[in-house]
């Protein structure tokens, strides 16, 4: 997942440790979408795992995985 935090940061312009932070709104907030929804769908990582590297339980995972993946297809973001 390191790697994956790694690329999303440079594509959002953001340090890696800022997607560990809860935030309302702006770019890490983004990131941490577009972040669950890559993790957990396109890498096949455990909800549970992505949900713990976040600091978030899994039930905020589910909720970001449906934002994360209209942001991916908006921004064609590929990793």
């Amino acid at each position: 997942m390191e790697r994956i935090a790694e690329k999303i940061s440079s594509i959002f312009k953001i340090e890696k440790k800022k997607l560990k932070e809860r935030q309302r709104g702006g770019n890490v907030s983004l990131a941490r979408k577009v972040f669950s929804y890559i993790a957990a769908r396109e890498y096949k990582a455990p909800v549970q795992a992505v949900a713990e590297y976040l600091g978030v339980s899994p039930v905020g995972i589910y909720a970001m995985l449906n934002q994360g993946r209209k942001l991916v297809e908006e921004r064609m973001v590929v990793i």
